[in-house]
């Protein structure tokens, strides 16, 4: 098979004739064509079937190459659909996308608005496979684009051959049909970028598209083209839009998924439900044939279905249990449509008297046990006869519980120690204790004088205590 492409980075017009090539490609084209006449007199309900001796070999098309084309090498394929004849004229849009990624650029001639729809679906798909069996294009990066008339054959395009095409890129006009719905059914591997001019015409329906795609969950992204009308993004633009199906390839690789899911998967098992459920649903909205994805949906699911459950437990619990439960589904799906359903159940049961009754009724029911722990903490240090520590526990039961049927026994045993001569016994010798200590680091740090003064002191203040009698020892053996 024969083409007068040139490979200067500049394009010429290559045409489709026959050969062995061609004759493999031509098998393929057939079997597109059945869809290709479905789609167009279905969809656009404006086809009038292909006319009398149209022959593929006929269709010429603009075709730029990189530079340094290496037919061993897979290049992703922009094709275009222009509103005019001239296939050259859509180039424009993605000159810097070119020089800075090498592709492959195509568009048919003579396939412009005035065509026949089947016929220009046809010429459409026939240039698609003259350049994939003339060239090494990558199978998985074929993007579609068009303008006008020609974004929405392109919109045609992938209805009619769902998962053949990588990306979608309808420009200043996209087909939405009777049914508004109708493109959320689009399937591309990954995304449509609308763009429209700022003062386009077809401006509404750009955006009345990019609602739907919002709405349904595909990836997607619109673009309004500051201070332009209904026309082509220039270089620039063409390189963003580009560089964005880029980044969503790389995002969507297996790598990047595994590394997405094994993220989701951690915070999973630490029970951080709604972080999770983000994590998963973000790996969801790939929208790409992945384990990855398939076990993601999977969890995503089995989280939202384990949210509804434990919703379901707390109404069925007593009003303090519930709002208990109820913090634990709020913290633990933090951020997901369960932690809002969580504070809104628990607002409600909080507010209701027999809950306020209950909940006042378990407060009361911890302090008596706090309490009774607390009296049973004193009774110990009065067994292992530490009556001032003792003393001191009862009075603190006493003051803090005043409200418990506990408080009375507390303060009558604080009361009966404060009484027992022991008891002041006990802390006069821990006071001078104190001292005996301060006395002792004095000496260790060789301060003799300071030292003998406080011993001094603790003898004459404490004469009935064991530690004041010491007390007078040290201070006569010191010289």
């Amino acid at each position: 098979m024969t083409s007068s492409a040139l490979r200067t980075g500049i394009v010429a017009a290559a045409i489709l004739t026959c050969g062995i090539a061609v004759a493999a490609a031509k098998d393929s084209t057939e079997s597109v064509r059945q869809g290709s006449d479905q789609c167009f007199i279905q969809l656009l309900g404006q086809g009038q079937g292909m006319p009398a001796g149209y022959q593929a070999t006929q269709t010429t098309y603009w075709l730029h190459l990189p530079d340094d084309y290496d037919p061993k090498r897979a290049y992703p394929m922009i094709l275009a659909v222009s509103p005019g004849p001239e296939g050259a004229g859509m180039y424009p849009s993605w000159v810097q996308a070119a020089k800075k990624h090498p592709l492959i650029f195509a568009c048919p001639n003579q396939a412009g608005n005035e065509t026949d729809l089947d016929q220009r679906g046809q010429m459409v798909v026939d240039t698609l496979f003259d350049v994939r069996a003339k060239y090494h294009v990558d199978p998985g990066q074929i993007y579609i684009t068009g303008f006008s008339g020609g974004g929405r054959m392109s919109t045609g395009m992938v209805l009619a051959f769902p998962g053949l095409f990588a990306g979608h890129i309808p420009i200043g006009g996209i087909f939405i049909g009777n049914d508004r719905n109708e493109i959320a059914k689009l399937q591309t591997r990954l995304g449509d970028y609308v763009f429209s001019g700022e003062t386009c015409f077809n401006r509404p329906e750009s955006e009345a598209a990019a609602a739907i795609f919002k709405k349904a969950g595909m990836p997607h992204e619109l673009m309004i083209g500051a201070g332009l009308g209904h026309t082509i993004p220039d270089a620039e633009m063409g390189l963003k839009i580009y560089e964005w199906f880029l980044a969503r390839q790389a995002a969507v690789s297996a790598p990047a998924l595994l590394a997405k899911y094994a993220a989701a998967e951690k915070l999973d098992q630490a029970e951080d439900y709604g972080p999770a459920l983000a994590a998963y649903e973000a790996v969801a909205a790939a929208g790409v044939e992945s384990e990855w994805v398939v076990r993601a949906v999977e969890r995503a699911k089995a989280i939202r279905e384990l949210g509804a459950r434990r919703l379901a437990e707390a109404k069925t619990l007593p009003g303090p249990d519930a709002l208990e439960l109820l913090d634990q589904l709020a913290a633990r799906f933090a951020g997901s449509e369960t932690a809002a359903e969580a504070r809104a159940l628990r607002k409600e049961i909080a507010d209701s008297p027999g809950t306020a009754r209950l909940l006042a009724e378990r407060r009361q029911q911890t302090r008596d046990r706090e309490a009774r722990e607390a009296l049973a903490q004193a009774a110990a240090l009065e067994k292992e006869e530490k009556l001032s520590q003792a003393q001191e526990a009862f009075a603190a039961v006493a003051d803090k519980y005043a409200d418990t049927a506990v408080a009375a026994e507390a303060g009558a045993a604080a009361a009966r120690l404060s009484a027992d001569p022991r008891t002041a016994a006990q802390r006069r010798e821990a006071e001078a204790r104190k001292l005996m200590q301060r006395a002792e680091n004095l000496l260790k740090n060789k301060m003799t004088a300071k030292a003998r003064e406080l011993l001094d002191e603790i003898a004459k203040k404490y004469p009935d205590c064991e530690t004041g009698r010491k007390a007078r020892k040290m201070a006569a053996e010191i010289k």
